[in-house]
């Protein structure tokens, strides 16, 4: 009768050992993908900060005088992007062929932001400065 007893502690101790590791290798593997959603999710909302400046940079190029311009996009993946375009130093800057832009891009709750310093050089625009958080 004992060797029944011990018998039955070993085998519901092994159960919750079992149980155990799994409950533990199912929240890894539910972090590992919330991590991977979330790496995706930035990488997406970092290649629609990108595109937008650099589609509005290159619209702004084919106009003899052209400045990109402010505005809100929607891709069709719901990536929401905002452009503000303001001349650097204000109003009445000496050099009028700069320029900085401020692009947000949010989807749902993740979002990232980049600030730019451009200017028109030789019928195109560079990049002189890229800050992004």
């Amino acid at each position: 009768m004992p060797c029944r007893g011990a018998a039955l502690l070993v085998v519901l101790a092994a159960v919750a050992l079992v149980g155990s590791l799994l409950a533990v290798g199912g929240a890894r593997r539910y972090t590992l993908l919330a991590e991977e959603r979330r790496a995706e999710r930035q990488a997406r909302l970092r290649l629609a900060l990108w595109d937008a400046v650099w589609s509005d940079l290159r619209e702004a190029a084919g106009q003899p005088r052209g400045l990109p311009k402010s505005g809100s996009y929607q891709a069709p993946d719901g990536v929401q992007t905002a452009v503000q375009v303001q001349a650097a130093g204000g109003p009445g800057a000496k050099d009028a062929g700069r320029f900085s832009l401020s692009v947000t891009a949010a989807l749902d709750k993740d979002r990232r932001e980049a600030w730019a310093l451009a200017q028109r050089a030789d019928g195109g625009f560079r990049i002189l400065t890229w800050v992004e958080r």
